[in-house]
Formats: structure tokens, C-alpha cells, sequence
């Protein structure tokens, strides 16, 4: 039988077992009709994905079931979560007819973001809700998106600058607008949380299988999508790394540390306490099998910034630290503990390398910014540092701080951050408004101040490949749509009194 087909059946009974327990964790939370269109858009569009043998079939496929199911949902960006995570996020060129050499590049990122967010965009839009730039955070990435296309031309054709345009519209504009104008409730955020939940419980299975079996499944479908690779094992301490849906191991590690905080939040609304444990379960054991450390240090973070934002921080955060000092030499005299202990962020040794490697990465790149420190440039890749970056024939630039320094300048990186800076203060704003630090309001936006730490640390340690940037902008939204939400209830909280 050959491989694909083999990857298939393990993909689909994993993914069986998967949704069966993500929703015997979600119990009574959701109605059943919302769930069974996401279990079955995950199903749909894997076995299409791994029996069309063709992308453009896919997208075909894909395109008007989605759109099918779309229509039957009640939290249309909820599918999304869900659609957006079932394959790689690789992808062709649409050819351009011998006018041009193709229009544009389609992956499965921006797949999702055309057949279901640009239709939740349209339907804001003519309700005439479009309110854009309204807050902060809206005038730094407006200003970050059009600095960003702008300098595209220093060094482009003009057809190449309007394809970086539609980019910037589908990867950015897209997933930030619509996170952040289409939710109004905490029903919808409840419901996008266990969406992002669901998937999340059935990467982290398939990715535990990938970690013990030594095979990644989704690999012998990649060519098929439009991506050609080196089919080697990633390996860390003697383990593959796991990659499931998401092509690179840190990339899966960044999403389940999203997960993770999102389930920090959640896990309120989860009555049995048992299905609450193996939740946590299932995604700390996803977040360690991509053996990622970047991402544990950003879930480490999220952790430390949740507790401490809420009821009894001091004594948690006590705990957590005696915990963790009795854990150190605990490993270093159980058997095998020694694995463990060397994979742990500053403390162990293993692949010390890789360490080595990001600190010439900051200083060769703070020397090739300061010779371009305000918009950067087009060729930062030519210069010397850069070059003498190369390993096996590539310059991997381990984080999205230096990549857009080096490309957009000091200017472009203030604007980026400030988006996130600016959303944070609104939302630890609000957050100080609400006296009982339990009520669900409270653990809304502690979440979702963790996640964005969680992510800003993360980050550090990645280039925004993959869902790394979507993700982010999406969770940008997200915190800017709970502020608002959070802030127009307790404005009508204070009326009432």
C-alpha cells in the first residue's frame, strides 16, 4: 500500500479518537449541529486533501464544501479554526496566462481566509459596521501594512507589489478585522475557544503518534500541496521532533502554546474534572513533542503572566517556583531524567548549538541594521554577516523581531509592536475595572494578556513562517474584540447602578 494511503487511515482513526474525546472534554458546552460541521469539514477536507492527488482539486473541493458548511454555522470564524489547521499550509501559483509569470501564490492560509473570513468582512462591511481604523492598535497596523507594501517598491515590480498588497490584505488585514470587529459575546468566545481546543486535541494526537512511531504523516502529501522538502527526520536528544499539520516543529510547539493559554481560559466551563485533567494532558503532551523549546519558554510565560494577573498570585507563583527548583535535581538522579533535564531552556546542554547560532544571529543582524536602521532593505540576505549565517546552504532567521528590522527597519518593528503594546494597556485597562478577579470576564482577558506574552516571547525564537503570523494577527483581533466587549458590559454595569 503505498505511503500516503498509509498515512491516511492512521490520520483518519487518530483524528476518530481525537474529536470523540475533544468532545466528551467540551460536554454540553456546544450544541451538537456546530460541532458535527466541524468534524466533518476536518474529515471532508482530509480525505480530499490525501485522494484528489491534485491541489487544484482540493481547492475546488475544499472551497465549495466549506462554503456549504459556512452557511450552517452559527460562529463562521470559529470554522475557521478549524478549516485553517487540517492540511500543511503550502501551496502553488496561480499561472498568469503568459501576460505575467502567475498571479498569485494560494496555500491553505489564505484559502481559509478567502472562503471564510472575506465573506464575514463582506457582510460587516454592508451592515454598515465597517469601522476602520478605529482604535490603537488599527492605526499601527494600517500604518505597519502600507509601510511594508511601500517598500516593496525600492525593489520590485510594480505587478509584484500589488501581489504583496493582496498578501498583506489575506494574511493581515483579513484575520486582524474580522477577529476583531465579528465578535460581540461571550458565547462566540466560548465557542472559538473550543474550536481552537478541538483541533488542537487532534494535532496533539497525531502529533504524539508522529513523536513515538517516527513517521510523519502529512509529509507524504506536502508534494501533492505544493511543497518539496527534505523528507529527513528532525531529530532533538535521540526524538523526532513532530511537525503534524504545521511543517516545522517549532510552528507546532508556537500553536499549542496558544492552545494551551486558550484552554486556561476554557477549562472553566469544562464540568468534569477529569476530562478538565486529560485535557491539560493532551496539550502539554503536544506542546513537548515537537520538542521546540522557544515555545515552552513562551508557555512558561503565558503561565507565569495568567496566575499572576489573577486571585492569590503570590502563593501560585510560590508554588510553581518550589516546584520547579525540586524538579531540576529530581531529574538528574531518576533514570533516563538526564534526557529530560538537558532539553530543559538554560539549564540543559542539548544542541547548545542552536543557541550559539541565535546569538550571532542578533549581533551579525544588528550590524547589517544599523547600515539601514530605519525601513531596512531589499537585500539584507547579500551582506557578509548575513552570508557567514549559512548553514547547509541556508540563512534561517530564527526570529520575527530581526526579520522585519532587517526588512522594514526600527520604523516598521515600532509600528509592529506598538499594535500589541497598545492592545495589552487597553486590555489590563478594563481588566483593572472588574473587582471579582474569578467571574469569567476576568478570565477572559488574563488569557488573552498571557497569549499575547506568550506569543511575544515566542516569536523571538521564530521566523512569522506558517500559521506563525496568522496566528498572531488573529489573536491581536481577538484581544481588541474581548476589550471592547468587556468594556461596553461594565459601561452598562455602571448605568444600572
Amino acid at each position: 500500500m503505498p505511503e500516503h494511503l498509509r498515512a491516511f487511515i492512521v490520520i483518519l482513526f487518530l483524528s476518530t479518537i481525537g474529536f470523540t474525546l475533544a468532545r466528551q472534554i467540551i460536554s454540553k458546552q456546544l450544541n451538537d449541529n456546530e460541532f458535527k460541521c466541524w468534524r466533518l469539514t476536518w474529515f471532508v477536507s482530509t480525505i480530499t486533501a490525501f485522494l484528489s492527488g491534485n491541489f487544484w482539486i482540493y481547492v475546488f473541493v475544499s472551497t465549495i464544501f466549506v462554503s456549504y458548511i459556512f452557511k450552517k454555522t452559527d460562529t463562521k470564524i470559529a470554522l475557521f479554526f478549524i478549516f485553517l489547521l487540517v492540511v500543511p499550509p503550502v501551496g502553488q501559483s496561480i499561472p498568469g496566462l503568459g501576460l505575467i509569470n502567475y498571479l498569485v501564490t494560494i496555500d491553505q492560509l489564505r484559502l481559509a481566509s478567502l472562503i471564510i473570513l472575506f465573506p464575514i468582512a463582506l457582510k460587516l462591511h454592508s451592515s454598515n459596521k465597517f469601522s476602520f481604523p478605529k482604535y490603537s492598535s488599527d492605526f499601527f497596523i494600517l500604518i505597519y501594512v502600507i509601510l511594508v507594501i511601500s517598500l516593496e517598491l525600492r525593489d520590485t515590480t510594480f505587478t509584484d507589489a500589488l501581489r504583496k498588497s493582496f498578501y498583506a490584505y489575506t494574511d493581515i488585514i483579513l484575520p486582524y478585522y474580522v477577529a476583531s470587529r465579528s465578535i460581540k459575546s461571550i458565547t462566540q468566545i466560548k465557542t472559538i475557544a473550543f474550536s481552537i481546543i478541538t483541533v488542537a486535541i487532534v494535532i496533539s494526537l497525531i502529533a504524539v503518534f508522529e513523536h513515538f512511531k517516527g513517521w510523519l504523516l502529512y509529509r507524504s502529501i506536502t508534494g501533492i500541496l505544493g511543497y518539496i522538502g527534505d523528507d529527513q527526520l528532525l531529530l532533538r536528544s535521540g526524538s523526532v521532533r513532530s511537525i503534524a499539520t504545521l511543517l516545522q516543529p517549532i510552528v507546532l510547539g508556537y500553536f499549542m502554546c496558544i492552545a494551551l493559554g486558550v484552554y486556561l481560559f476554557a477549562e472553566r466551563y469544562i464540568i468534569s474534572k477529569n476530562m478538565r485533567r486529560a485535557g491539560y494532558f493532551i496539550l502539554v503532551l503536544g506542546l513537548y513533542v515537537p520538542v521546540s523549546r522557544g515555545p515552552w519558554v513562551g508557555a512558561a510565560l503565558m503561565i507565569l503572566v495568567f496566575i499572576s494577573l489573577g486571585p492569590s498570585a503570590l502563593k501560585k507563583i510560590a508554588t510553581i517556583a518550589f516546584i520547579s527548583v525540586l524538579l531540576i535535581p529530581t531529574l538528574s538522579i531518576v533514570p533516563g531524567g538526564e534526557k529530560y533535564l538537558d532539553l530543559i531552556p538554560f539549564v540543559g546542554k542539548t544542541e547548545e548549538s542552536t543557541i550559539t547560532y541565535r546569538q550571532n544571529l542578533y549581533t551579525n543582524s544588528m550590524a547589517v541594521i544599523e547600515r539601514n536602521p530605519l525601513f531596512g532593505s531589499t537585500n539584507y540576505i547579500l551582506e557578509p554577516e548575513m552570508q557567514a549565517l549559512k548553514v547547509n546552504g541556508l540563512i534561517d532567521i530564527v526570529n520575527s523581531y530581526i526579520q522585519i528590522a532587517l526588512e522594514s527597519g526600527y520604523i516598521g518593528l515600532l509600528f509592529f509592536v506598538g499594535a500589541f503594546v497598545f492592545a495589552i494597556k487597553s486590555t489590563l485597562k478594563q481588566l483593572k475595572r472588574i473587582k471579582d478577579k474569578n467571574n469569567e470576564f476576568s478570565a477572559l482577558l488574563r488569557s488573552i494578556i498571557a497569549i499575547i506574552f506568550g506569543i511575544l516571547a515566542t516569536i523571538a525564537t521564530v521566523s512569522s513562517i506558517g500559521v506563525v503570523s496568522i496566528f498572531y494577527w488573529l489573536m491581536l483581533g481577538i484581544c481588541i474584540a474581548c476589550c471592547e466587549m468587556i468594556k461596553n458590559e461594565l459601561d452598562k454595569e455602571i448605568k444600572v447602578i
